[in-house]
């Protein structure tokens, strides 16, 4: 991240005003014409995440060592992902390279163009980005006078709207706060947002094996309104919102996978949900239900993580309903473990009796250990008052004798 800053702060004029950036070299080559490259490339992996700090410092280096140009004069304009006609998604990184006034370099450079990623500063760029699919590139060239340098000159120094005689009085500062984004809010069954999830004094999520102490029917939706979902440990329930009006049940097509789920509103062409699951499911038991508005879909968990750990309940535990969308927090809402699996559940139950009868035993023998020492007490009270008496001394009880004969300390001076 900080190479990224440091790199963005290097070109701050490039990237804002483009070739207005570099006039003042124009101007000391006696305002020869202004040469750049404008490229694109296109790798055949899809994600933005792949192209981090050091992929961006190894295409500028291929770049720059093709063009016979310093790092700095390659620019980085925009990094996005593209679909193709055949649906194809790639990644795109169009780029920008100042030469100033040499346009050989600019010929040289679109002449070799084609071989472009083949030396050896590409090759770790290649394993994380894939293989190069598309290529293209092109020189431009502007001439500069003394009034367009004049322009610029004043555009780098004022806004559009203001004449360079004008006196600018300064901002306030903004005084809201950037908040992180969020990409899902927590609603109820009608779409209601929740106001506090109840949770335990130390913000811990509470976990429940009794459905009926689930006093809260929470939701996880995204912003965009469009499905909202939620969860038990073996069963995760879906609804499907903004279904057009007029739609029947036999117009929708649900389709399960293990892995994948797809709702079609065949009647009107519209794709309403489709992705890969976070996790398995067993479409056989997975089943649906319209009632002209809401589509509910209930998929059956896997839950193979339980054979291997069966004592382990939070395994059952859906971070997100697609494996690219949204993650929730651990702690949102309640757990629902009542409807653990058959095995899991009766493992449960059988530690819960074992762990009952070790605490009855412990509460038995603290009992009886209790009951011990005041029984041995109330002897010892009484074999002090009938020695008192055998001694020759009239009958006291042994609460004054003790006030009368306290118990010595021998650490005390």
């Amino acid at each position: 991240m900080n190479e990224v800053l440091n790199d963005a702060n290097e070109q701050t004029l490039i990237s804002e005003l483009g070739l207005p950036a570099i006039l003042a070299e124009a101007a000391a080559e006696n305002k020869k014409p202004l040469c750049r490259i404008l490229g694109c490339l296109r790798f055949e992996r899809d994600s933005l995440a792949l192209f981090g700090a050091d992929a961006r410092k190894s295409l500028k280096e291929s770049l720059a060592a093709s063009a016979e140009v310093e790092a700095r004069d390659v620019l980085i304009e925009s990094v996005s992902i593209v679909v193709d006609k055949e649906s194809t998604r790639n990644l795109q990184i169009t780029f920008q390279i100042h030469l100033g006034p040499q346009r050989a370099k600019g010929k040289k450079f679109c002449d070799k163009f084609s071989r472009f990623g083949d030396d050896g500063i590409m090759t770790n760029l290649k394993l994380s980005l894939g293989a190069i699919v598309h290529k293209s590139g092109s020189i431009e060239e502007i001439d500069i006078g003394d009034d367009m340098i004049e322009t610029v000159e004043q555009s780098m120094l004022l806004p559009d709207d203001i004449s360079p005689t004008a006196v600018v009085e300064a901002a306030r500062p903004s005084l809201e706060i950037d908040l992180p984004y969020r990409s899902y809010v927590l609603v109820y069954s009608d779409g209601s947002a929740v106001e506090r999830v109840d949770k335990h004094p130390f913000c811990m999520s509470r976990v429940h094996y009794d459905h009926s102490d689930t006093a809260q029917d929470v939701w996880f939706q995204p912003t965009d309104g469009s499905y909202r979902w939620q969860q038990s440990a073996s069963e995760v329930r879906v609804e499907v919102l903004r279904i057009a009006p007029g739609t029947v049940a036999a117009g929708l097509d649900v389709i399960f996978t293990p892995s994948s789920l797809q709702v079609i509103n065949v009647s009107k062409g519209i794709n309403q949900l489709s992705g890969d699951l976070a996790s398995l499911i067993v479409p056989d038991d997975s089943v649906w239900d319209y009632d002209g508005e809401v589509l509910t879909i209930y998929l059956h968990k896997a839950n193979l993580e339980l054979y291997a750990a069966p004592a382990c309940h939070s395994l059952t535990e859906w971070k997100a309903l697609f494996a690219d969308g949204f993650q929730i927090k651990w702690d949102d809402v309640a757990k629902d473990y009542s409807d653990l699996p058959r095995h899991s559940m009766d493992l449960f139950k059988q530690s819960e009796i074992e762990k009952d009868e070790t605490r009855r035993i412990a509460s038995d023998a603290e009992s009886l250990r209790d009951k011990t020492v005041e029984t041995d007490e109330l002897r010892r009270r009484e074999r002090q008052v009938r020695l008192a008496v055998l001694r020759g001394s009239d009958y006291v009880d042994w609460i004054e004798m003790t006030r009368r004969s306290p118990v010595s300390d021998s650490f005390t001076g």
